[in-house]
């Protein structure tokens, strides 16, 4: 599936050759490309604040409300003292809350499907 934003790209006849070109740019300056993302990281405190709010429409006051709701811990298990991660519904991209690594890992892993984590493992 072609994601909207690249779908001009795709009814372009030398499409191709331009995605060529970029690979063929960034296998050239990888270090370069990699270094400028790290400095750029390191300048500006509110680089994370800036990506969450472009990716998910979630912006710090937002964010602080959901962890205040959720008392600074895992939505799932609880834990406090844990990084916390933004955890979405990838069919609408609504925000849900915040989960520890491991548990929105192991949502991922069973494809967000209910009837996949509460199955009954005994018979």
């Amino acid at each position: 599936m072609l994601f909207l934003r690249h779908w001009k790209y795709h009814e372009d006849p030398q499409y191709e050759s331009k995605r060529a070109s970029a690979r063929k740019y960034y296998a050239a300056h990888r270090a370069e490309l990699i270094e400028r993302m790290r400095r750029r990281y390191r300048a500006d405190v509110h680089v994370a604040e800036k990506e969450r709010a472009r990716r998910y429409g979630l912006f710090a006051e937002d964010y602080n409300l959901i962890l205040a709701r959720q008392n600074g811990v895992c939505g799932i298990c609880k834990r406090p003292g844990r990084k916390l991660c933004v955890d979405h519904c990838h069919a609408t991209g609504k925000v849900r809350g915040m989960l520890c690594h491991n548990c929105n890992r192991g949502l991922g892993f069973y494809n967000d499907n209910p009837v996949f984590t509460q199955a009954d493992v005994t018979t």
